[in-house]
Formats: structure tokens, sequence, C-alpha cells
């Protein structure tokens, strides 16, 4: 019961407060919610991902099942959405949307405060590098799937300009050549960086305040259920077959119960694939995750 009672006090209340103000704060005041993610998109998150893949001291056995792993578990949970999908007899036009938002977590503003909480900055840097496998395979496989070919270069090349990508570049680049920034650089970097796990879940929170709750129920509750109750029963499942060590299979475990990433929704806007049930996935899995994070950190705490 302690360390349940732990979990909940340490963990899961800050996360449910954080979103909360978030989302009390848009009700009441009516926040830019653009602004407020850009901030993070364009600011916090990528000053997080310099400083701690830059000062990242990962053993490379331990990067290379990280990577392996992460992108393993996205396919396979792509090709198991769709094949639910296909099973379920969904409307066609649902299948990549769901097919995508099963592999597809917050692994960023979400899951990076997650860690940091749970396990401390330490696992930070193992985080950043599971975010950068997902930001390639999501950036680079979306147009595919959603636009069937259509215009696909374009809207990758939007994507790439944003600077999540370029700073996992430079911070593993500056990690590679083994040159620290300068004081004058590092320690503004700090400020933003400390500021992300808040800002982050702040804008989650208002988010859910501004989102729209139009959705299609059927394929809804289906990529909910794989992104929060599929997805952790397999990864749990793959990790007892293939023996990691012990501190990365809790971030693995803890990181399968994230909710659906935010940039699903803006790929299917802008090709036309049901955005409003994308941003329902989002809204809904983000609200439900807290729950699924509590069970999923006691159940890694406590084997």
């Amino acid at each position: 019961m302690s360390l349940f009672l732990d979990v909940v006090t340490g963990i899961t209340i800050p996360l449910v407060l954080l979103i909360g103000f978030g989302f009390l704060l848009q009700s009441r005041v009516g926040m830019d919610v653009t602004t407020l993610s850009r901030l993070v998109v364009y600011g916090t998150l990528p000053a997080l991902l310099i400083l701690s893949l830059s000062r990242a001291d990962l053993p490379l056995a331990e990067v290379q099942a990280t990577v392996l792993f992460t992108a393993g578990q996205f396919f396979f949970l792509m090709a198991l959405g769709w094949g639910a999908a296909v099973l379920l007899r969904l409307d066609p036009s649902f299948r990549p949307v769901v097919a995508l938002a099963a592999p597809f977590a917050n692994t960023g503003n979400y899951g990076i405060p997650v860690v940091e909480l749970a396990f401390g900055a330490a696992y930070v840097p193992h985080q950043a590098i599971i975010t950068t496998v997902l930001s390639v395979l999501i950036l680079g496989l979306s147009p595919f799937i959603l636009a069937s070919g259509k215009g696909w270069r374009a809207s990758l090349l939007s994507a790439l300009r944003t600077p999540v990508i370029p700073a996992i570049v430079l911070g593993l680049g500056l990690n590679a050549l083994d040159i620290a920034l300068p004081r004058i650089l590092a320690y503004p970097l700090e400020l933003a960086a400390g500021a992300n796990t808040p800002v982050a879940l702040i804008a989650l929170g208002a988010q859910l305040g501004a989102g729209t709750w139009a959705m299609a129920r059927a394929p809804v509750a289906l990529g909910v259920s794989l992104r929060l109750i599929v997805g952790p029963l397999v990864t749990w499942a793959a990790l007892l077959l293939l023996g990691l060590p012990e501190d990365l299979n809790d971030l693995l475990l803890v990181g399968a119960g994230l909710p659906v990433g935010i940039l699903l929704p803006i790929f299917c806007a802008e090709y036309g694939t049901h955005a409003r049930s994308a941003s329902a996935m989002v809204a809904v899995s983000t609200a439900l995750s807290p729950i699924i994070v509590t069970i999923l950190v006691y159940a890694a705490r406590a084997i």
C-alpha cells in the first residue's frame, strides 16, 4: 500500500494537477492553445533534447536495445492496429488512423515529464532516444499512410522544419564529438529545459479544455484501447522474452502506457482523414493515461 501511495502522490497527482490547471485556465481565460503548444514544440522540448542528449552517458548496447525495441514495437503495433480495424469491419478510411494511433505515443511533451517524475532526470536521455526514433518514424510514414501518395513531399518537408529533429541531431552530434556547450549557451538551455515539464503538462490540459469531442466512437475506442491496454500488454510480453536490463525494462513498460501523440490529428487534418476522431483519441487517451501510468509504475517498482 505504501508503494501505491508513493506512486499516486509522487507521480499521478502532480500530473493530474498540472493537466487540470491547464484545463481550468483554458476554460476560465481562454488561452491561445496553439501558441502554448508551439512554446513546447519550438522552445522547451528542443532545449531539453539538446541538453539531455549532449550530456548523456549511455552505453552503446543500451542505446541499440532502446532503438531496436522502439522500432520493432512501432511496426508490430501498427500492423496490429490495422488488422484489428479490418477484423472489426471499420470503415476503410479509419484504418490508417487506428493503425497509427496504436504505436504512436506522446513520448515528448508528455512522456519526458512522466519519466522525469517516475525515474528521475538520469532516465530522460533514454526517453529522448525513444522520442527520436518515434519522431523519425511518424514523420516519415504518416504522409505515406494518410495521404496515399498525394502531396507527401510537401508535408514531410513542413514537418521537418520544426526544431525537434534538428535539436536531436545537434544533441547527438555534440555528444559524439564530446563538445561541452559554453556556459553562456548552456545556462539558457537549462532554464528552458527546466520549464518543459510544467509547461508541457499545462499545454496538454489546455488542449483538452479546448478540444472538440465530436468523434466516431468505435474507431476512437479501438485506438485508445490499443494504445493504453494492448500496447502495455504486448510490451510486457516482449520484455519478458528479451531479458533486457531491469531499469530499461521499467522505462519501456511505463512508456507503453503513454497517450496518443499530438501530431496524429495534425497529419489527419492536413489530409482530410478523420481529424476530429484523431483529436478525440488524443484527448481521451491523455485523460486516461495517468491511471494506466500509475498501474505500470506500481508494477515496475513492485516486481
